[in-house]
């Protein structure tokens, strides 16, 4: 049975880092669909007082919060939203990106509430036994069972999400991220959550969401999802095509 189309309310929460011209765009657009919504933008200790000011235009809370997204802090950056989640009554908390694109609203049914979920697009990394499962970090729809499981156990500000271990790093793509590029990871550390509690993670059909979207990305995101992310611009996922293409050909003529 599906829930009416004003329950659940869910929480709507972003993270900010030098982005903030992204978001009027994804305010005004979730303000549309969810008007009554709790939303809230933290600002990843990135000191721009405009993220105020557009919060305000929107009725948005906004915390100007410490640094936490950098490797060394793990899990830390996943703990807070999912904290901030729980301080409020909604069932369910969709964490989105400035550059998330809100076009219309995500359908929930009982179901999406009885077990601890974890749901949106679904990505893969590493190998077995280490292999991850985890949800693209566009639009993460987590459930309040999820967070209260997440939460009680400590798992993600545990000593092995950051260094030396980084245990969600589980292939070179991502140890690069962790070691070199110094960043941590909503989507993995996340993943790697669910594995060690057993949460389930499940791919939703009304969420389009992807890191360097193709240009066949540019037409199926115009297929009726609620959440398409990133913004969809044509000319954006060319370039990304070209790209794709020119790399091809550097490694055939080596």
């Amino acid at each position: 049975m599906e829930t009416s189309a004003e329950e659940p309310s869910p929480f709507f929460v972003m993270q900010c880092y030098g982005d903030v011209e992204q978001l009027p765009r994804c305010l005004k657009q979730l303000r549309r669909h969810y008007p009554k919504a709790r939303v809230l933008v933290i600002s990843d200790g990135f000191e721009d007082r405009t993220i105020a000011s557009i919060g305000a235009r929107y009725g948005v809370e906004v915390e100007m919060g410490e640094r936490l997204f950098t490797a060394e802090h793990g899990g830390a950056a996943v703990h807070r939203l999912i904290a901030r989640f729980l301080d409020g009554p909604e069932p369910v908390m969709l964490k989105i990106d400035p550059d998330t694109d809100v076009v219309g609203r995500v359908k929930f049914s009982a179901e999406d509430f009885d077990i601890p979920s974890v749901s949106g697009t679904i990505q893969y990394a590493g190998v077995a036994p280490r292999r991850l499962v985890s949800v693209q970090g566009g639009c993460i729809i987590v459930n309040r069972l999820a967070a209260e499981r997440i939460m009680a156990s400590g798992v993600l500000l545990g000593q092995d999400m950051g260094p030396p271990d980084f245990i969600w790093a589980v292939n070179a793509m991502l140890q690069e991220r962790a070691r070199q590029m110094g960043l941590t990871s909503h989507d993995w550390t996340l993943g790697y959550a669910c594995k060690a509690l057993g949460i389930r993670v499940e791919a939703r059909s009304d969420v389009y969401s992807v890191w360097r979207p193709r240009l066949a990305d540019w037409r199926l995101s115009r297929s009726g999802y609620a959440i398409v992310h990133p913004h969809m611009n044509l000319g954006i996922c060319l370039y990304q095509e070209a790209k794709r293409l020119v790399k091809r050909m550097l490694r055939l003529t080596h």
